[in-house]
């Protein structure tokens, strides 16, 4: 860090011998033809009997004209263009930011003090609470007079603490995208100056004017503790005023020749270049999270079972239900006092067709109809009866047939156990018609 020599420190000299209405010129801000004088005086006290001397009055440190508003009933009401100030009475310790629109009508005020806080906003916006705990919003017409008054009130709050001083942080320009933390890389700008007697005092030091920036690892000790904790948060481009009491600077050894023991500085910081370190980079280039997924209850597991049993339930019906059908058919076959059928390999035809072949029993009209064969064309496979017929044993439910005249009667002999359809019927082989012809 290089002691350069400071030219322009007048940001911080107090302009009370300046009237308020050149500050404001010729501009008509009210709707009755504007105020032709925004000049704010300190009222005289008046003369004590017997001593010339008058009572100190509040010095006007810095104004300005801004666009107020106030927030009414949730939202922020227009209240034209005021002048704001800063006024200082150091043997009181007392520090105040006055709206006034005459000398004589003051708006509101608010008092600085160590707790007091003021809002620095995109676009040249301010905010704060005023002593009734109303709060208001300026709009500067300039980053320069949005700064100055920003400025001078860090130094009032510096003022107020006396010696119960600790870390100021005043914004004087918010910068965009990433903030500053632990570990990172920054270059800066900087300009400081001592703090002596209630006032902003020489400059020590400054790179202002120099076409480098001073780089430094936020957290390596490199530079003084105030400045590693008061430029945390800062984003490219901010600027930040920084009152740092003498426990976080230089302490009770000073720097010989340029700075006293236990000196209070003030340091302007503009943050040029961030770089972030290694560990905050893999977590931007980290993908985001994946919300975690509920904890699976008992009674939701229980749910996703019965839904699972459910669908099985659905899918297996459609067979049981074929298969419950055959069972049935099958039954009333056997009850029809026929025996069962032999299960016999297939390879065409489902189960219900070799059902339907069976299922009705032969009656007396079927035997007497002749069979319909030929040669050409072999009858279908009949299925086998499971136990031999005779030709003259009666079967179950069926009438004996007389026997015609002219027919000698064949002794009765069992039939193989083949296929019909496998051997011509007795009546044509015998060259005779069929019985019931």
């Amino acid at each position: 860090m290089s002691f350069l020599p400071e030219s322009d420190d007048d940001m911080f000299m107090p302009s009370g011998s300046r009237g308020l209405a050149t500050l404001f010129g010729a501009s008509k801000v009210m709707d009755g033809g504007g105020n032709t004088s925004l000049t704010y005086t300190a009222p005289k006290q008046p003369k004590k009997q017997g001593n010339s001397s008058t009572q100190e009055s509040h010095q006007l440190l810095v104004a300005t004209a801004v666009d107020a508003q106030k927030h009414v009933d949730g939202k922020y009401v227009p209240q034209g263009k005021l002048g704001c100030a800063v006024l200082a009475l150091h043997s009181a310790k007392d520090y105040k930011l006055l709206v006034y629109v005459t000398q004589t009508k003051h708006v509101t005020a608010a008092k600085i003090d160590a707790s007091f806080k003021y809002t620095v906003q995109a676009g040249n916006y301010a905010s704060f609470y005023d002593d009734h705990r109303q709060p208001w919003s300026f709009h500067f017409s300039s980053e320069e007079d949005a700064a100055k008054i920003a400025k001078q009130i860090a130094v009032c709050k510096a003022c107020a603490a006396g010696s119960s001083l600790t870390l100021i942080q005043q914004d004087l320009l918010l910068g965009e995208g990433t903030c500053i933390a632990k570990g990172d890389s920054v270059d800066v700008k900087y300009t400081g100056w001592a703090f002596e007697n209630n006032t902003v005092g020489k400059v020590f030091d400054s790179n202002a004017s120099s076409d480098k920036s001073f780089k430094f690892k936020i957290g390596k000790a490199k530079v003084i503790k105030g400045w590693e904790e008061g430029m945390i948060g800062m984003a490219k481009g901010g600027k930040r005023l920084l009152v740092i009491p003498p426990s976080l600077a230089y302490g009770s050894q000073g720097v010989p020749g340029r700075i006293a023991p236990n000196t209070a500085l003030i340091f302007e910081v503009e943050l040029k270049k961030l770089k972030l370190s290694k560990e905050r980079e893999a977590e931007q280039a980290a993908p985001p999270p994946q919300p975690e997924s509920p904890p699976e209850t008992r009674e939701r597991s229980r749910s996703i079972r019965e839904r699972q049993q459910s669908l099985e339930d659905h899918m297996t019906q459609p067979q049981e239900e074929g298969a419950s059908q055959r069972s049935e058919i099958l039954s009333r076959i056997s009850k029809m006092g026929q025996p069962m059928l032999p299960m016999t390999p297939h390879t065409a035809g489902s189960a219900e067709e070799e059902v339907r072949a069976t299922a009705t029993p032969p009656t007396q009209q079927t035997l007497q109809q002749p069979a319909q064969l030929t040669p050409q064309q072999p009858a279908q496979a009949q299925p086998v009866f499971s136990q031999p017929q005779h030709m003259g044993q009666q079967q179950p439910g069926l009438q004996t047939m007389p026997t015609q005249p002219g027919l000698q009667t064949m002794p009765s002999q069992p039939m193989m156990a083949q296929p019909m359809a496998s051997q011509p019927m007795m009546g044509q082989a015998m060259g005779q018609p069929m019985m019931g012809q």
